[in-house]
């Protein structure tokens, strides 16, 4: 629990959430309380602004629901923030404050997304490089951990294939002299140590092969099969002679 003390009275983040990491898609829900008997209300910076700017925004109706209530017999009022599927433009700080702002406490809301694309295999490519980063880090992330799966089983590095984490979050999987073989259904996955416990990030990717591709592969077996069918021929001729 985070408290801020004042001549005044004191204003606290029932939560402990320091910073709070919420994933896109995911529900925000922030709780204060004061021990003044007045009225609380929030307020929201949005990164790389100052407290000049007007992108100071007041938290009130639309997409947000704001509570407040008085608990008994304590007698001190709370207020509950909830934002609904959350966005990278609800990052910011959050501010807590009471009715004449003489005491407040703030706390940083990072979003997190994984950014991404699907990719396609051309004949004779060189090298596939798959690609996932995680977007709404304003500052230095979490201790973060990663793995690659390909059809549910994880992608085992060896000297044609590595993968790379920055300390950003960018995540790459690099494929050397690709074959068909490694066209497929692909995830990325993150695994963030934050305060409250680890959060898992995934993200789906695909590499498709291209025409040119499918068309080498088709002469490939067409190729395989005529082979066959003229070793079949031969070995038939064999067996008759010997008879």
């Amino acid at each position: 629990m985070y408290l801020i003390d004042s001549l005044y009275g004191r204003v606290e983040i029932i939560q402990p959430y320091h910073p709070l990491y919420v994933k896109v898609g995911d529900n925000l829900e922030i709780q204060c309380q004061s021990d003044k008997r007045g009225t609380l209300g929030w307020v929201r910076q949005t990164p790389f602004s100052t407290w000049q700017d007007s992108a100071i925004e007041p938290i009130a109706g639309g997409e947000w629901s704001v509570t407040l209530c008085k608990e008994e017999p304590s007698g001190f009022v709370q207020s509950k923030v909830i934002k609904h599927n959350v966005q990278l433009l609800d990052r910011g700080s959050y501010t807590c404050t009471d009715k004449t702002n003489l005491h407040s406490f703030a706390i940083w809301v990072t979003a997190l997304q994984i950014n991404y694309r699907n990719l396609t295999l051309f004949n004779n490519q060189e090298r596939l490089t798959l690609q996932c980063n995680i977007s709404g880090f304003d500052n230095n992330p979490p201790p973060i951990d990663y793995a690659w799966t390909k059809g549910g089983y994880e992608v085992v590095q060896e000297d044609r294939i590595t993968s790379h984490l920055t300390d950003m979050g960018h995540l790459s999987l690099i494929i050397r002299d690709p074959v068909p073989g490694d066209v497929g259904h692909y995830q990325c996955l993150f695994f963030l140590y934050t305060n409250l416990g680890p959060i898992t990030l995934q993200q789906d990717l695909y590499v498709d092969p291209s025409p040119d591709l499918v068309s080498a592969a088709l002469d490939l077996n067409s190729h395989t099969l005529s082979i066959l069918i003229l070793y079949a021929v031969v070995a038939l001729f064999m067996m008759l002679g010997e008879a």
